[in-house]
């Protein structure tokens, strides 16, 4: 809390946006603002809380058509491991339900092995350092990630989402959406075979469509807007106190 302290001290208004699944002790005059379902939807005065919140890019508008049907995106974020993404490659290469294969990689991970990929060639395109995820996500009828911002995002635009968790926490937290309909979760990436994969984004494929059209109630892509607008009102109640 110290941090949040010296914000306090520097600043006339706080807002506060959780990460977690449960609304955080906070000082009275703080702003709370969460996306993470499991709670009830709070709309004020001082707690914030609903999947309606999730900051997802406000600049983006709902997909609806996929120029190439059966297309899978995979993005693990800046984990520095390759474990999840070659098992995943190595899964897509023998599932039959699988189309073309977009790969985002953060700009720390390592190289590919390329026995791995060449078992995608002609199906695999490598991305690094995008300056928006969303022309892929709406490229891309199945999201292959690891609990996170992009999970939201990808939810905002449509598409089925199957989540593989690096960490528990994410194993943890991806069971919240999968009990609302809008995703599937494989568990933890290290404990999930290759040949178990496989099967699984064949069904992920098969629901995807159906997994989309919940998200897509669920997050809507004004997220960001709505948390600017709490952010306003306070800096509004800030001025008015000014002597």
């Amino acid at each position: 809390m110290q941090r949040l302290d010296t914000l306090m001290h520097a600043a006339q208004r706080v807002v506060f946006i959780a990460s977690g699944t449960a609304v955080p002790k906070l000082p009275s005059d703080v702003r709370c603002v969460g996306y993470q379902p499991g709670l009830a939807d709070m709309w004020g005065p001082d707690v914030y809380w609903g999947m309606r919140f999730a900051p997802v890019e406000s600049t983006a508008t709902q997909s609806n058509a996929r120029a190439e049907p059966r297309r899978l995106l995979i993005a693990f974020g800046a984990g520095l491991r390759p474990d999840a993404v070659e098992k995943t490659l190595h899964a897509a290469a023998i599932c039959d339900d699988i189309g073309p294969v977009d790969l985002l990689l953060s700009p720390l991970a390592p190289a590919l092995d390329p026995h791995v990929s060449e078992r995608l060639t002609g199906r695999l395109t490598v991305y690094r350092a995008v300056p928006s995820v969303v022309p892929l996500l709406q490229a891309a009828t199945l999201v292959v990630t690891s609990y996170g911002n992009l999970g939201f995002e990808a939810l905002a635009q449509r598409c089925g989402v199957l989540f593989l968790a690096q960490k528990q926490f994410q194993q943890d937290y991806a069971d919240n959406l999968v009990a609302l309909g809008c995703a599937m979760s494989g568990g933890h990436a290290e404990r999930i075979e290759v040949s178990q994969l496989a099967a699984l984004l064949g069904s992920a494929m098969k629901r995807a469509a159906d997994m989309g059209r919940i998200g897509a109630q669920l997050v809507d892509c004004h997220g960001i807007d709505r948390i600017a607008q709490i952010c306003l009102a306070d800096m509004q109640i800030a001025d008015e106190a000014q002597p």
